[in-house]
């Protein structure tokens, strides 16, 4: 359109009711983006944002709706706007989400053609103007924070490397506070304190030492004077010095030593809660990482003054007041006020202190991490971890907007109430519906019918009034708790009273947030446990308050009546004076309750090892005490030799007159005790999902490799069988990946190999019986429950196959050129076990091994021989591997995963699982022919992913990237099975619009279902765009950069 300024500007001096005839008259494209201009929250301000663009922004056509909403969120974002190139602007407003280029490339290349102080500004500038995007999307808080802190370390490195590259090697710099819990604001001071190596100041007099230390001084302010920018840029960051030791008054940098030396002698309660969020950022990262461990008695001592928490509630009372000097006590400072943002850190950070030195597991940067350890260790209930992760995130999305309105760093909301209003309005562009909304809000239809501003007001007083009924425990205020909350304690007497009326516990079910048919569904549940007179509910004594206190912890859960249901099981088959019940009355075991009642409510297959099976008596003597003691207190999982141990020492004993445990039925109990083990470090430590998957693969290995031992050892020579064979367990998919997911089924090949003398026809069908006996062994029920089930479709000619090979008809199969989807899948091929059977050659050793061979000669030469020979052959018609992996993709998609709007397959689906994993296999097959380089061949997919960057197949942040996605997802799969009660590995569907999603965010670490949704359906879309760009049906440039 010619002349849109001027077009911009008229519309702009009209009345509000004529601008909408002005925009009709635009052509189309322009005529949308102004009625969305119009239509926002501030068209008054937004026109005058634009009018105030360069006229050549608007002379590249129409702009985009990122760039239109920017323009209603206040000054900032089109001060961010006027400081950059019009292309620049159009590119990051209009940019696909997750192709940004690395932090660290973009400096240096900025750098390079800017200069050191220019192009430190651009990249800030533009990463600013990206996320105030991507903030304005609801970006979930830790992305926009993570990346703000990550953008701030790269400019701090980026501007020591300008000002001289050796002061790297020399100097660690630490962030602190936001910076180093990444989760900085938009306008955050960055905390920073400078150390030097002990060596890095070397001189052999004063005189000398103190010049060198006069120059180093000189060197740090020149970045300093970078990072704060200059001319129109300034200010880049706001630095702080103040955390140093010595505060104003110390020197700008300290030694290693110096500075443990200070915390020794000087350091104070507030110190060790600002260390708690030490992070090196920039400079000599393993001396960092060296000085957080000298320091780690300092700040996580194994006991500690209670004085110490009464000078940090000082400190944040001064803080409040000094907010509110010259406004009065009506402004809202939503940072230092009572239920705000620092009284939220200050709680988290109290509970990490206090437990951090017995308990490693909870310490954590970052407060949305932290409140995970908290709960997953049990520190904190299920409930209170809701609440408080919600409105810390709420209260920062508030933070973050009012920068962006004023573009300087505030924390207090309007006092006027059309200001308040329009704040709210901002906040609700392409908000989820629900965002601002209380935890379990009772009448969200009521809240509705006010104006923004009143509802904001509304939720937002609600909001902090349950933030400080849970942390008025530590910080003894409770201005702000409101009836509902003051209640709590008479509501969980109602619950608990075996004389209360059906009615009266519904109602108070409902009253801690319950909606009414999980109230009715709970309400019965808890009729029952009450009402039988051997239940040490209804006792008396410690066993009584113990049994109360998993009750109450049930009721807190992410899933409280999943959890009453197993708290029937759990206790109908344990009387009141058994020792556990007395232990959970105890305060210092209070995490143990409620992290067994976090697995109650999470997964009924992972409680069934500490409930019990049917059929048996509860697992153990104890009613499983000393393995939710040894369970809840380990800090790590035995790996595979230490679960090897752990097998050959587990007994179980028979009852009286009953014939002694089969293997079989002892590697099932073990199984599901190791399960109770594996989810409670789960849950309670959050791992890398891929951790878990090695850890369930591990166990999988361990059944099969006994099983097929045993069978090895049942075989011995006779009429009917005289044919000796050693026969290798192969596995595929994610047991090959050694990824599995809880319920994951065995994707199982056998090949046998015979005796030479041997008939391979006899051989064959030994083999054939002993297979079949080994899945048969794996899919009987006992107890109601089987191993696994196995999957043999994989094998040589799928269904149509064998079930067993021989090693001959392998290499045979193999030889010949194999269907692509077949060599997909063998990208993953692992051997698990290998047995002899029968009479061999004395020279071969004994006829079966004390213990299973996982990699015996038959297994290596399967996969050093046959197999690579198969995956790389010499000759491939061009794009036949994209074409396939493409052709495969459709058909899963369209027959397995049959995805709708409202559901979802993680795994199958649109940029699922899968499709990164056939993604990976088929650069693999394309790009790994070179077996110089065996992590391009790895069966682990982020290993080989990081590999196909390395060989410059992929560009690093896509690789980085496509992690990323693939860790979400399997997490999200290991989440979304563990909660499935039945059928569980069967059904990887997710209703998108399903309640019940909010319980599964909160598991994920998400704030609630609509982050869980916006989350993976970025994933979702980067998996899908790194599929379509390297598998592109014109294949000849694929993957290259």
């Amino acid at each position: 359109m010619d002349d849109a300024l001027q077009a911009l500007l008229r519309i702009h001096d009209l009345e509000p009711a004529e601008r909408a005839a002005a925009v009709a008259e635009l052509p189309a494209s322009w005529r949308e983006a102004l009625e969305r201009l119009l239509a926002g929250p501030d068209p008054d301000a937004a026109l005058r944002w634009a009018s105030s663009l360069s006229a050549k922004l608007w002379a590249l056509g129409a702009p985009n709706p990122a760039l239109v909403d920017l323009l209603h969120q206040g000054s900032y974002p089109a001060r961010l706007m006027r400081l950059l190139e019009p292309a620049e602007v159009v590119a990051v407003t209009a940019r696909e989400p997750g192709r940004e280029r690395p932090i660290a490339a973009q400096l240096a290349d900025a750098i390079a053609k800017y200069g050191a102080a220019e192009g430190l500004a651009r990249v800030r500038t533009r990463e600013y103007l990206r996320l105030a995007r991507r903030e304005l999307e609801h970006g979930p808080l830790e992305e926009i924070g993570g990346a703000l802190s990550d953008l701030a370390g790269a400019c701090v490195d980026a501007a020591m490397a300008a000002v001289d590259p050796q002061l790297r090697a020399r100097v660690v710099v630490f962030g602190m506070g936001k910076l180093g819990g990444r989760e900085l604001n938009f306008l955050s001071d960055i905390d920073l304190i400078f150390v030097h190596a002990d060596d890095a100041l070397d001189a052999e007099d004063e005189g000398a030492a103190h010049r060198e230390r006069t120059q180093l001084h000189a060197q740090l302010r020149q970045v300093l004077r970078l990072l704060e920018g200059s001319g129109p840029w300034r200010p880049l960051f706001h630095v702080d010095l103040r955390l140093r030791p010595f505060g104003t008054r110390g020197p700008l940098s300290i030694s290693a030593s110096a500075l443990e030396r200070y915390y020794e002698r000087h350091g104070r309660s507030w110190e060790r809660q600002a260390w708690l969020r030490a992070w090196p950022i920039a400079g000599d990262l393993q001396l960092g990482e060296q000085v957080l461990r000298g320091l780690a008695p300092f700040v996580w001592p194994r006991t500690m003054d209670p004085s110490m928490f009464e000078d940090i509630r000082s400190m944040m009372k001064r803080a409040r007041a000094e907010a509110h000097r010259g406004l009065g006590a009506a402004a809202i400072d939503i940072k230092h006020d009572a239920g705000g943002i620092r009284e939220i850190e200050f709680f988290v950070q109290s509970l990490q202190l206090l437990n951090g030195g017995r308990h490693p597991s909870v310490r954590a940067r970052s407060t949305l991490a932290a409140l995970d350890r908290l709960a997953a260790s049990g520190f904190i209930s299920d409930r209170e971890h809701e609440v408080l992760g919600g409105a810390y995130r709420v209260l920062r999305r508030i933070e973050h907007r009012l920068q962006l309105a004023e573009g300087h760093q505030t924390h207090r909301l309007p006092q006027d109430d059309g200001d308040r209003d329009l704040l709210a309005r901002r906040l609700a562009v392409s908000a989820p519906p629900r965002w601002l909304l209380a935890p379990r809000d009772r009448n969200p239809e009521r809240r509705r019918e006010r104006a923004d501003g009143q509802r904001f007001d509304l939720s937002l007083a609600e909001l902090r009034g349950l933030v400080q009924s849970i942390t008025g425990t530590l910080t003894g205020e409770s201005e702000l708790v409101d009836e509902g909350e003051a209640e709590r304690e008479i509501v969980q007497a109602v619950l608990v009273d075996p004389g209360a009326s059906s009615g009266a516990r519904r109602k108070a079910l409902e009253r801690i947030g319950l909606w009414p048919t999980a109230a009715e569904e709970a309400t019965a549940v808890l009729d029952h446990l009450l009402s039988r007179p051997e239940s040490p509910l209804v006792g008396s004594g410690p066993a009584r308050a113990g049994a109360r206190a998993l009750l109450l912890a049930c009721l807190d859960s992410a899933n409280p009546v999943a959890a009453l249901r197993r708290l029937v099981e759990f206790t109908s088959t344990r009387p009141a004076h058994l020792g556990l019940w007395r232990l959970m009355a105890e305060a210092e075991h209070q995490p143990l309750v409620r992290q067994l009642a976090d697995l109650f409510g999470a997964s009924e297959p992972l409680s069934r090892g500490v409930i019990g099976l049917p059929g048996t008596s509860g697992g153990a003597r104890d009613g499983g005490l000393s393995l939710l003691l040894e369970a809840t207190a380990a800090v790590g999982l035995a790996d595979a030799d230490a679960l090897r141990e752990r097998f050959a020492s587990f007994e179980l004993r028979a009852a009286p007159g009953a014939p002694p445990p089969s293997l079989d039925e002892r590697l099932l109990l073990f199984k599901h005790r190791e399960l109770v083990r594996i989810g409670l470090y789960d849950l309670g430590r959050r791992p890398d999902p891929l951790v878990i998957g090695r850890h369930l693969s591990d166990l999988a290995e361990l059944i099969v490799a006994e099983l097929l031992a045993d069978l090895a050892s049942d075989v011995r020579p006779s009429a009917d069988q005289p044919q000796p064979f050693t026969l290798a367990v192969f596995t595929l998919g994610k047991f090959g990946m050694q990824a599995m997911d809880y319920g994951s089924d065995l994707d199982l090949v056998f090949v046998f190999d015979p005796a030479p003398s041997v008939s391979p026809t006899l051989a064959r069908e030994a083999a054939q019986k002993v297979s079949r006996r080994l899945i048969a062994r794996l899919e009987d029920r006992i107890h109601g429950a089987r191993l696994y089930e196995v999957d043999t479709r994989l094998r040589p000619s799928g269904r149509q196959g064998l079930l067993v090979s021989s090693l001959d008809g392998f290499r045979s199969y193999h030889a010949r050129s194999v269907e692509i989807w077949e060599r997909l899948a063998l990208v993953r091929l692992r051997a698990v076990a290998e047995a002899r059977f029968g009479e061999l050659d004395p020279a071969d050793g004994p006829a079966h091994a004390s213990g299973p061979a996982p990699i015996g000669p038959l297994s290596r030469a399967v996969l050093d021989e046959v197999v690579p020979a198969s995956l790389w052959p010499a000759e491939e018609p061009p794009g036949a591997i994209a074409a396939e992996t493409r052709r495969l993709k459709r058909r899963i998609e369209d027959e397995l995963a049959r995805e709708t709007r409202d559901t979802w397959d993680i795994k199958s689906g649109r940029g699922g699982c899968l499709e990164l994993e056939l993604l990976t296999s088929a650069l693999q097959l394309r790009h790994a022919r070179d077996p110089r380089d065996p992590k391009l061949r790895s069966r682990d997919i982020p290993t080989a992913l990081t590999a196909l960057a390395a060989a410059g197949v992929l560009a690093d942040s896509e690789a980085q990237g496509l992690v990323a996605a693939y860790r979400f997802q399997r997490l999200l799969l290991n989440r979304l099975r563990m909660t499935r009660g039945s059928g569980w590995g069967l059904n990887d569907r997710l209703p998108v619009n399903s309640p019940r999603l909010t319980a599964l965010a909160r598991r994920m670490g998400l704030a609630d279902r609509d982050a869980l949704i916006t989350t993976l359906e970025r994933q979702r879309s980067v998996v899908r765009a790194a599929f379509d760009r390297h598998l592109a049906a014109d294949d000849t440039h694929a993957g290259a950069h």
